[in-house]
Order: C-alpha cells, then structure tokens, then sequence
C-alpha cells in the first residue's frame, strides 16, 4: 500500500526526524484510549506524552510513555496509540520511518453537561 506514487520503502531502517520529511505521516486509524475507570470516577484528568517511531509500512513501533501528569494513564495511553495506522512519511520519494511524540489528553469535559445551549 502507501500514496499514489510513493516508492517502497528506504532499505536502511534509518528513524527520520519529522522535521527532515517531504511529507509527514497521515494518520488513517486513530483509536482513542479507554479512560481508566477509577480515575474518571474520581475525576481526575491528565496527559500522556507517548513516544513511537510510525514504521515505513504506517505501522506504530516501540511506543512508550515519555512523561505523564498521572502514570496511572499511561498504560491506556500507550495501548491507544499502538492501534493507530498512518500513511508512512516520505523522504525523496520513499516511505521511511519517522519518530514521533503525540500528546493524549484524557478530559472529562465531554461528560459534563455545557450551558452554552441555554443562552440564545
């Protein structure tokens, strides 16, 4: 698979910086972390800071928590991200690793009732 046009992948194995691609990886699959149920229970929100590499194929490799405000959502976090699929990033004209950090912020905002809606 990859983009129309794009050769296959570059044989070095190298991890490129997102900086140093042509184009970046596309996300095509994100699957959003399960919040932990006792810390949504006891309202506590916070962010994961999850590092991986998004291999040549589009495939997450080696993601972990870099930091977090809470460890007790990092597993979640991590879980999430190793379920998402991109369209690989290109680097003169081949698909090539590209390493990555995204922030996963787990919020209890979407639960709770707005009353925006109450005002005209």
């Amino acid at each position: 698979s990859g983009g129309a046009g794009s050769r296959p992948a570059d044989p070095s194995g190298d991890v490129f910086d997102i900086r140093q691609l042509d184009q970046q990886p596309l996300p095509r699959r994100q699957v959003p972390p399960e919040y932990p149920p006792a810390l949504r229970t006891r309202g506590t929100t916070g962010e994961v800071v999850v590092d991986f590499v998004v291999d040549a194929a589009g495939n997450v490799q080696r993601a972990f928590a870099k930091r977090s405000s809470d460890p007790a959502f990092e597993e979640a976090a991590v879980k999430a991200v190793n379920q998402w699929q991109f369209e690989a990033g290109q680097k003169a004209g081949l698909r090539v690793n590209t390493h990555l950090q995204v922030p996963i912020v787990f919020t209890l905002a979407k639960d709770k009732i707005t009353t925006e809606s109450w005002f005209e």
